[in-house]
């Protein structure tokens, strides 16, 4: 039994240690996309998307099922663009409270852009 005990548990805490991260990340993501609510850049919907890996998974299957590869492949890359921006965002903001340089700051603009882009080849359903 000892062995056991001491063979799972610091797994047990790394398993921990990663969901902790995911959650923190998660909120990050979650702060950073709601500026760009307010920015027109992504609706309320799909930040609620964007930041639920179930919400995300259920439209990427729904898009699988009504478009198929392709439409999974779009959804898939709007949502991975979408995480990107926020952390970007997060990161350049960080940055300056450091009053350092950042190579996010620049792409904040393509993502924005490349967001458009890849919302358009979404077929929707």
């Amino acid at each position: 039994m000892g062995v056991y005990v001491l063979a799972w548990f610091p797994a047990f805490l790394c398993f921990l240690a990663v969901i902790g991260f995911n959650l923190r990340r998660e909120q990050k993501a979650i702060c950073a996309l709601q500026e760009e609510v307010a920015l027109g850049t992504l609706t309320p919907e799909e930040v609620a998307l964007a930041t639920s890996p179930a919400r995300r998974l259920g439209f990427e299957r729904k898009a699988l099922r009504s478009g198929g590869f392709a439409n999974y492949r779009s959804a898939r890359a709007f949502f991975r663009t979408a995480i990107r921006l926020a952390l970007s965002k997060w990161h350049s903001l960080r940055a300056v409270a450091r009053e350092g340089g950042t190579r996010s700051l620049p792409k904040i603009h393509q993502l924005r852009q490349l967001l458009a882009d890849r919302r358009s080849q979404i077929r929707r359903q």
